[in-house]
């Protein structure tokens, strides 16, 4: 058996990595399985909406949501 493999949650994570995102959900008064769930979805909706561009309007009520994914992709590099 893989030494970092939890019968309960089958993603492998960096110790360091799981620490990190431990602390951020910690913070944030969520689970560890919540906070990546959270991340997972929010990293997807951006994407998506970096790959579709004519959707951004129709779901964020004619708001341009660009900046976030600007901002992420800044932040991430």
């Amino acid at each position: 058996m893989n030494q970092y493999a939890d019968p309960q949650n089958p993603v492998i994570f960096v110790p360091t990595l799981k620490a990190t995102l431990s602390e951020i959900a910690k913070r944030e008064h969520r689970s560890l399985s919540q906070q990546v769930e959270f991340f997972l979805e929010r990293c997807v909706r951006l994407q998506n909406l970096e790959d579709n561009p004519s959707e951004e309007n129709a779901s964020s009520g004619g708001q341009n949501n660009r900046s976030a994914v600007g901002a992420m992709k800044k932040r991430n590099k």
